[in-house]
């Protein structure tokens, strides 16, 4: 068999399963027209999908709440962990960097506005009588 017979053979087999395709294939307006399969969710589903959300928020809400022993805020620290707090590294000096104590405030944008209630304002002499 020679490369052009191959080629169109291979052709021919490929036009042939196209059209199989498009033969087997539903309509496109039908699958649009036709509404959406959904199943629906048993109430009994709900119902135990709801108490399992709020067991679960429960015993969250238990957990955040009970205080444990060794927790930071009771009080419980050894020694050793306020030194460990204190500690800063020999080159934390180093990243104190010319300038930024211009980023720890925000500048005023608007200038203040001046109080004018305790100047002497001036005598109004126009059209009247002297």
């Amino acid at each position: 068999m020679k490369d052009d017979d191959l080629e169109l053979s291979l052709q021919r087999r490929f036009a042939e399963t196209r059209r199989a395709d498009e033969a087997a294939a539903p309509d496109l307006g039908a699958l649009l027209d036709r509404p959406p399969r959904t199943r629906p969710v048993p109430a009994a589903a709900r119902r135990l999908a709801l108490a399992a959300a709020l067991a679960f928020a429960a015993v969250a809400a238990a957990l955040l709440v009970r205080a444990r022993p060794g927790f930071p805020g009771s009080g419980d620290l050894p020694p050793a962990a306020g030194r460990l707090a204190a500690w800063t590294s020999p080159t934390a000096s180093l990243l104190r960097t010319p300038g930024a104590e211009l980023g720890a405030r925000v500048p005023a944008l608007v200038p203040r506005v001046p109080v004018f209630a305790s100047l002497a304002l001036p005598q109004t002499t126009k059209g009247a009588d002297r």
